[in-house]
Protein backbone atom coordinates (compact mmCIF):
# COMPACT_ATOMS: atom_id res chain seq x y z
CA UNK A 1 0.00 0.00 0.00
CA UNK A 2 1.45 2.87 -1.09
CA UNK A 3 1.83 5.97 1.93
CA UNK A 4 -0.25 9.14 2.13
CA UNK A 5 0.99 12.42 1.70
CA UNK A 6 0.68 14.56 5.23
CA UNK A 7 -2.60 16.35 3.85
CA UNK A 8 -3.81 13.28 2.63
CA UNK A 9 -3.44 11.57 5.81
CA UNK A 10 -4.78 14.30 7.44
CA UNK A 11 -7.89 14.02 6.11
CA UNK A 12 -8.02 10.01 6.81
CA UNK A 13 -7.64 9.84 9.99
CA UNK A 14 -10.61 9.56 12.42
CA UNK A 15 -11.19 8.28 16.10
CA UNK A 16 -11.85 4.88 15.39
CA UNK A 17 -13.97 3.03 17.76
CA UNK A 18 -14.01 -0.30 16.55
CA UNK A 19 -10.94 -2.71 14.56
CA UNK A 20 -9.98 -5.85 13.43
CA UNK A 21 -7.63 -8.24 15.34
CA UNK A 22 -5.07 -7.54 11.94
CA UNK A 23 -1.95 -8.08 14.03
CA UNK A 24 0.95 -5.06 14.30
CA UNK A 25 4.31 -6.35 14.78
CA UNK A 26 6.31 -4.88 17.23
CA UNK A 27 8.79 -3.58 14.96
CA UNK A 28 6.30 -1.19 13.01
CA UNK A 29 5.31 0.51 16.58
CA UNK A 30 8.84 1.09 17.33
CA UNK A 31 9.18 2.68 13.88
CA UNK A 32 5.72 4.78 14.32
CA UNK A 33 7.11 5.78 17.28
CA UNK A 34 10.52 6.95 16.14
CA UNK A 35 8.99 9.13 13.36
CA UNK A 36 6.81 10.67 16.23
CA UNK A 37 9.74 11.66 18.65
CA UNK A 38 10.95 14.26 15.68
CA UNK A 39 7.64 16.55 16.64
CA UNK A 40 8.02 19.93 18.19
CA UNK A 41 9.21 20.02 21.91
CA UNK A 42 10.42 23.21 23.38
CA UNK A 43 13.93 23.33 24.39
CA UNK A 44 14.04 19.76 22.89
CA UNK A 45 13.02 18.36 26.49
CA UNK A 46 10.56 15.99 24.70
CA UNK A 47 8.26 15.21 27.59
CA UNK A 48 6.66 12.43 27.03
CA UNK A 49 6.95 8.66 27.54
CA UNK A 50 4.91 5.93 26.37
CA UNK A 51 4.13 2.46 27.46
CA UNK A 52 2.11 -0.15 24.75
CA UNK A 53 0.48 -3.22 25.42
CA UNK A 54 0.09 -5.86 23.53
CA UNK A 55 -0.44 -9.92 23.14
CA UNK A 56 -1.40 -11.74 26.12
CA UNK A 57 -0.48 -8.65 28.25
CA UNK A 58 -2.91 -6.72 26.18
CA UNK A 59 -6.36 -9.17 27.29
CA UNK A 60 -4.71 -9.49 31.07
CA UNK A 61 -5.04 -5.47 30.99
CA UNK A 62 -8.27 -5.32 29.40
CA UNK A 63 -9.82 -7.65 31.70
CA UNK A 64 -8.15 -5.75 34.73
CA UNK A 65 -10.17 -2.77 33.16
CA UNK A 66 -13.50 -4.07 32.90
CA UNK A 67 -13.55 -5.56 36.20
CA UNK A 68 -12.75 -2.14 37.72
CA UNK A 69 -15.54 -0.37 35.85
CA UNK A 70 -18.03 -2.95 36.91
CA UNK A 71 -16.88 -2.46 40.85
CA UNK A 72 -17.99 1.17 39.95
CA UNK A 73 -15.16 2.87 40.23
CA UNK A 74 -15.30 6.84 39.92
CA UNK A 75 -15.62 7.77 36.06
CA UNK A 76 -14.94 11.29 36.93
CA UNK A 77 -11.43 10.53 38.59
CA UNK A 78 -8.91 11.47 36.44
CA UNK A 79 -6.03 13.90 37.24
CA UNK A 80 -7.18 17.01 35.33
CA UNK A 81 -10.29 17.95 34.51
CA UNK A 82 -11.24 16.07 31.08
CA UNK A 83 -13.74 18.84 30.48
CA UNK A 84 -13.33 21.87 32.78
CA UNK A 85 -15.80 23.15 34.16
CA UNK A 86 -17.29 26.46 33.18
CA UNK A 87 -16.68 25.78 29.63
CA UNK A 88 -18.44 27.89 27.26
CA UNK A 89 -21.76 27.18 26.13
CA UNK A 90 -20.48 26.92 21.91
CA UNK A 91 -17.86 24.04 23.32
CA UNK A 92 -20.32 22.39 25.37
CA UNK A 93 -22.96 22.45 22.56
CA UNK A 94 -20.17 21.04 20.26
CA UNK A 95 -19.96 18.17 23.32
CA UNK A 96 -23.15 16.93 23.41
CA UNK A 97 -23.84 17.06 19.64
CA UNK A 98 -20.52 14.99 19.51
CA UNK A 99 -22.18 12.48 21.89
CA UNK A 100 -25.36 12.34 20.28
CA UNK A 101 -23.69 11.57 16.64
CA UNK A 102 -21.56 9.01 18.14
CA UNK A 103 -23.81 7.24 19.55
CA UNK A 104 -26.48 7.81 16.58
CA UNK A 105 -23.37 6.35 14.44
CA UNK A 106 -23.68 3.21 16.81
CA UNK A 107 -27.30 2.77 16.43
CA UNK A 108 -27.85 3.37 20.32
CA UNK A 109 -30.87 5.67 21.08
CA UNK A 110 -30.79 8.69 23.32
CA UNK A 111 -32.83 6.31 26.48
CA UNK A 112 -30.66 3.33 26.19
CA UNK A 113 -28.68 3.20 29.05
CA UNK A 114 -27.43 0.01 28.52
CA UNK A 115 -25.86 0.55 25.30
CA UNK A 116 -24.21 4.21 26.09
CA UNK A 117 -22.88 2.12 29.22
CA UNK A 118 -21.38 -0.45 26.93
CA UNK A 119 -20.26 1.64 24.58
CA UNK A 120 -18.28 3.37 27.39
CA UNK A 121 -16.97 0.26 28.24
CA UNK A 122 -15.92 -0.44 24.56
CA UNK A 123 -13.01 2.68 25.21
CA UNK A 124 -11.78 -0.28 28.18
CA UNK A 125 -11.16 -3.12 25.54
CA UNK A 126 -8.97 -0.89 23.22
CA UNK A 127 -12.13 -0.73 20.57
CA UNK A 128 -10.64 -4.90 20.29
CA UNK A 129 -7.27 -3.04 18.81
CA UNK A 130 -4.03 -5.47 18.72
CA UNK A 131 -2.04 -2.66 20.66
CA UNK A 132 -3.18 -0.40 23.59
CA UNK A 133 -0.53 2.63 24.06
CA UNK A 134 -0.51 4.44 27.29
CA UNK A 135 1.24 8.21 27.52
CA UNK A 136 2.46 9.60 30.36
CA UNK A 137 3.94 12.68 31.68
CA UNK A 138 6.02 14.25 34.45
CA UNK A 139 4.08 15.75 36.89
CA UNK A 140 6.03 18.81 37.15
CA UNK A 141 5.68 19.45 33.50
CA UNK A 142 1.88 18.86 33.67
CA UNK A 143 -0.96 21.13 34.66
CA UNK A 144 -0.37 24.49 33.92
CA UNK A 145 2.42 23.71 32.00
CA UNK A 146 2.79 24.18 28.15
CA UNK A 147 4.80 20.59 27.78
CA UNK A 148 1.21 19.09 27.79
CA UNK A 149 0.98 20.88 24.58
CA UNK A 150 4.16 19.30 23.64
CA UNK A 151 3.09 16.04 24.31
CA UNK A 152 -0.47 16.02 22.64
CA UNK A 153 1.90 17.46 19.34
CA UNK A 154 3.47 13.91 19.77
CA UNK A 155 0.47 12.24 19.97
CA UNK A 156 -0.82 13.51 16.85
CA UNK A 157 2.10 13.32 14.79
CA UNK A 158 2.19 9.70 16.26
CA UNK A 159 -1.42 8.98 14.65
CA UNK A 160 -0.49 10.75 11.69
CA UNK A 161 2.46 9.09 10.68
CA UNK A 162 0.48 5.84 11.35
CA UNK A 163 -2.13 6.72 8.89
CA UNK A 164 0.12 7.62 6.55
CA UNK A 165 0.77 3.68 6.30
CA UNK A 166 -3.27 2.65 6.81
CA UNK A 167 -2.99 2.01 10.26
CA UNK A 168 -6.11 3.65 12.57
CA UNK A 169 -5.67 4.70 15.61
CA UNK A 170 -8.21 6.53 18.73
CA UNK A 171 -6.68 8.79 21.26
CA UNK A 172 -8.43 7.47 24.50
CA UNK A 173 -8.92 9.90 27.59
CA UNK A 174 -11.13 7.76 29.15
CA UNK A 175 -8.48 5.60 30.43
CA UNK A 176 -7.29 8.97 32.54
CA UNK A 177 -10.15 7.58 34.78
CA UNK A 178 -8.49 4.21 35.33
CA UNK A 179 -5.06 6.09 36.27
CA UNK A 180 -5.18 4.18 40.21
CA UNK A 181 -5.35 0.62 38.62
CA UNK A 182 -2.96 1.52 35.59
CA UNK A 183 0.03 3.24 36.35
CA UNK A 184 1.04 0.51 39.00
CA UNK A 185 0.07 -2.66 36.61
CA UNK A 186 2.31 -0.48 33.77
CA UNK A 187 4.96 0.08 36.81
CA UNK A 188 4.73 4.44 35.69
CA UNK A 189 6.23 5.87 38.84
CA UNK A 190 4.59 8.03 41.03
CA UNK A 191 6.19 11.34 39.82
CA UNK A 192 3.96 10.68 35.89
CA UNK A 193 1.11 11.59 35.33
CA UNK A 194 -1.15 9.28 33.10
CA UNK A 195 -2.45 11.81 30.20
CA UNK A 196 -4.28 9.29 27.90
CA UNK A 197 -4.86 5.71 26.46
CA UNK A 198 -4.82 5.19 22.27
CA UNK A 199 -6.05 2.21 20.54
CA UNK A 200 -3.92 1.08 17.18
CA UNK A 201 -4.57 -1.02 14.41
CA UNK A 202 -6.93 -1.17 11.41
CA UNK A 203 -10.12 0.16 12.02
CA UNK A 204 -13.52 -2.93 10.93
CA UNK A 205 -15.15 -1.15 7.76
CA UNK A 206 -18.16 -2.78 8.88
CA UNK A 207 -18.82 -1.19 11.90
CA UNK A 208 -21.31 1.38 12.15
CA UNK A 209 -19.64 3.29 14.57
CA UNK A 210 -16.88 3.77 12.13
CA UNK A 211 -19.29 5.26 9.59
CA UNK A 212 -18.87 8.83 11.83
CA UNK A 213 -17.06 11.61 10.88
CA UNK A 214 -17.27 14.64 12.84
CA UNK A 215 -17.48 17.77 11.22
CA UNK A 216 -15.44 21.09 11.53
CA UNK A 217 -16.30 24.50 11.62
CA UNK A 218 -14.90 26.54 8.63
CA UNK A 219 -11.99 28.85 9.25
CA UNK A 220 -13.40 31.98 9.44
CA UNK A 221 -15.22 31.02 12.50
CA UNK A 222 -11.94 30.25 14.61
CA UNK A 223 -9.52 32.87 12.47
CA UNK A 224 -9.00 36.25 12.87
CA UNK A 225 -6.51 37.95 9.75
CA UNK A 226 -4.56 41.12 10.55
CA UNK A 227 -2.77 43.01 8.04
CA UNK A 228 -4.40 40.91 5.01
Amino acid sequence: MAELTVSEAINARQSRRAFLDTPIDRGTVERLLALASRSPSGSNMQPWTVYIVMGDKLEELKEHALEAIASGVDLGAAEFEIYPAGMSETHTERRMRNAEEMFGAAGISRDDKAGRMMQMAANFRFFDAPVGLFFTIDRALAIGNGQMAHLGMFIQTLMLAAQAEGIDSCPQEAWAVLHEMVRPWLGVPDTHMLYCGMALGHYDPDAPINSLRTDRVPVSEFTTFIGA
